[in-house]
């Protein structure tokens, strides 16, 4: 294992791995990084006209699944219909392009 430095002093709390790309995400906050050379080097989500995620939920984990980073968030309530629980999520975009 090697340190490295992530793109800003946040409390990074969960990383994905999918499409040759890691990609983590920072508690209580809407601030995600990816790497795509193996988490030697990372980049925030906003380099290169990328987005945070939306600040009105209080993101803190992220998954890979079906060709998608995605996103969830903590939620008081979480919405149950029928068998299905729903939590916040959102899908995450990120960009190989630096």
């Amino acid at each position: 294992w090697t340190t490295t430095a992530m793109p800003s002093s946040s409390n990074w709390s969960s990383v994905a791995y999918g499409n040759g790309r890691f990609v983590a995400v920072a508690s209580g906050s809407n601030l995600t990084a990816y790497s795509y050379n193996g988490g030697v080097t990372w980049y925030a989500s906003t380099a290169n006209g990328g987005t945070n995620l939306p600040l009105s939920q209080n993101w803190n984990g992220i998954g890979y699944g079906e060709g998608q980073f995605f996103a969830t968030a903590q939620a008081a309530t979480p919405v149950i219909t029928g068998t299905t629980t729903t939590v916040n999520t959102a899908t995450v975009t990120t960009t190989d392009s630096l």
